[in-house]
């Protein structure tokens, strides 16, 4: 959607962020990928894919030698799950940074496109 900003057609117009006042509140609509790292970094989210995918293939190797020599096999998971755990604090940075830049703002009410589900946190609502 970023390249079609600016974009006009009759009465809608295309823009990544929007400010509007609803019942008398003031309300930022947008989508959460400008707090986003991994999207302004496009070339990291695709070296992680690969990265993760050759983890994949690779133990899957060393399990396929390791079973030959009656070994036990070993697994990445734990490092996979180190991973998850930090991605999940980033998760929680990325709600309080939307959360804090709302309140520099004095906006009351937040609308983001980058959750799937609704929360209630101070006095911005975060929501898909």
């Amino acid at each position: 959607m970023r390249k079609f900003e600016g974009t006009h057609l009759g009465n809608l117009h295309i823009v990544n962020q929007y400010c509007m006042e609803l019942d008398g509140n003031s309300t930022w609509i947008f989508h959460g990928d400008i707090f986003d790292t991994s999207v302004k970094n496009r070339g990291l989210a695709i070296i992680g894919g690969y990265i993760y995918n050759y983890l994949v293939w690779l133990n899957r190797k060393i399990n396929k030698g390791l079973n030959y020599l009656k070994i036990q096999p070993i697994t990445f998971s734990k490092a996979l799950k180190s991973s998850v755990k930090k991605a999940a604090t980033f998760m929680s940075d990325f709600e309080e940074n939307i959360i804090n830049t709302a309140i520099q703002k004095n906006y009351d009410h937040v609308i983001c496109g980058a959750k799937i589900y609704s929360q209630t946190l101070y006095q911005a609502i975060y929501c898909k």
